[in-house]
């Protein structure tokens, strides 16, 4: 019955899979097709609700954050940063916020700033870890 309120009520019924999303990221005015690879991003997902879905998407060159609103006919680009911007001496400051029981806000360096996650996504590996991860962070 959910699907078929989904369907009528929002125009899809199911999320695009998640090996489809970073296909969006050259939508982009900022994504260089000669200097990044799709096939080499690297992809998270960071927040999952019933009707919405958030990937960040990290190239060599770039941070993008992808949303899957099934309240929109489809995925769509909602913000990206040139990774040197997000550096802050040597780092790319990653800060983690309590919300509630389900999500919690992230703030990545000053351009990704009070954007919700959800913390069942993070049971094997802490937020800051799988970021750290995503964006190539080396632990000393």
């Amino acid at each position: 019955m959910l699907d078929l309120y989904k369907k009528l009520a929002l125009g899809r019924s199911e999320f695009t899979p998640s090996n489809q999303i970073k296909k969006f990221i050259v939508e982009s005015k900022f994504y260089d097709m000669e200097e990044e690879d799709l096939k080499t991003a690297q992809q998270l997902l960071l927040f999952d609700t019933q009707f919405q879905r958030s990937y960040l998407i990290s190239t060599n060159k770039r941070l993008y954050l992808i949303v899957d609103d099934l309240r929109k006919l489809r995925p769509h680009l909602n913000w990206s940063a040139d990774k040197n911007e997000l550096i802050k001496d040597g780092r790319i400051p990653i800060e983690v916020e309590d919300k509630s029981e389900k999500s919690g806000i992230l703030n990545i360096g000053n351009k990704l700033t009070n954007w919700l996650f959800s913390r069942d996504l993070f049971q094997d590996k802490s937020v800051n870890e799988s970021l750290e991860e995503l964006l190539g962070i080396r632990h000393g």
